[in-house]
């Protein structure tokens, strides 16, 4: 049961890989600073979200997060000296409501949001 959980989330990963342009989001308003991050945060953190291991899971995604500069391009591209890459989440969550992400942040306000998991 465990391994088709994490296969039907791979699988909405992989879907959002396709159209994370779509889902970044310029001066982002709602959003909880939940811990200042890395590229390799980012990919432990992923990790962690996909169950903790990426055995078993298809070969794309396990490439995906195994390459955090690629996955985090459109936000490593705006940063500034100073600027900061934060885990953030809705500050507005339920079950089966919220989203969790990276952003791009500046003088203490995130200015560019990549929205990667949904409730």
């Amino acid at each position: 049961m465990h391994s088709h959980k994490l296969l039907i989330e791979a699988e909405h990963f992989l879907f959002a890989l396709g159209a994370v342009m779509s889902k970044l989001v310029n001066k982002p308003s709602g959003l909880e600073l939940v811990e200042e991050t890395t590229q390799d945060g980012f990919r432990d953190w992923m990790i962690q979200m996909l169950g903790g291991r990426l055995g078993g899971l298809p070969q794309p995604l396990i490439d995906a997060v195994n390459d955090p500069a690629t996955m985090l391009a459109p936000l490593l591209k705006v940063m500034r000296p100073g600027d900061q890459l934060w885990r953030c989440r809705s500050e507005k969550r339920a079950p089966l409501y919220g989203h969790e992400g990276i952003a791009v942040v500046r003088d203490g306000r995130p200015v560019l949001y990549m929205h990667i998991w949904q409730y």
